[in-house]
C-alpha cells in the first residue's frame, strides 16, 4: 500500500495531464481507502478533469460513502479557494454557492427565501 501512496503523491507533484489522467484512473482500484486518498489528491490539483472526476464520484451512489465524502469535501475546498479569485464573476459565484450551503446547513431550506414576499426598503 505504501508504494501506491508514494506513486499517488509523486503523480500529484508532477501535475501534468498524464499525471492527472493516471490519478483519475486510480479511482478504479479495489481499495476504498486508496480511492479516498485519490479523491483528496484530485481536489488539490485544481484541474478541470480532476473536478469532473470528483463530480462523478459524488454522483455515484454505489461508491463507498467515505470516498464520496472526500469528494464533497474537496469540492467545498475548491469553492473556498476560488471565492478569492481575481475574476469577480468567479469569486462571487463561489461566494453565493458557499452562502447557499451555509444556509442549508443551518436547517433552513434555501427555496424558502423565494416563497417570501420580498421587502424593498426605500431610501429616505
Amino acid at each position: 500500500m505504501y508504494e501506491r501512496y508514494a506513486a499517488l503523491f509523486a503523480l500529484r507533484n508532477d501535475g501534468g495531464d498524464y499525471a492527472v489522467s493516471a490519478i483519475i484512473e486510480s479511482l478504479g482500484v479495489k481499495s476504498a481507502l486508496l480511492r479516498h486518498e485519490v479523491a483528496y489528491v484530485l481536489g488539490q490539483l485544481q484541474n478541470k478533469a480532476a473536478s469532473d472526476a470528483l463530480s462523478g464520484v459524488l454522483k455515484n451512489v454505489n461508491e463507498h460513502p467515505m470516498v464520496r465524502h472526500e469528494a464533497a469535501e474537496e469540492s467545498i475546498a475548491l469553492l473556498e479557494e476560488f471565492s478569492k479569485d481575481p475574476e469577480p464573476i468567479v469569486s462571487q459565484s463561489c461566494e453565493v454557492a458557499l452562502s447557499m450551503l451555509e444556509y442549508e446547513r443551518s436547517g433552513k431550506s434555501f427555496e424558502f427565501l423565494f416563497l417570501q414576499t420580498p421587502q424593498v426598503q426605500q431610501e429616505s
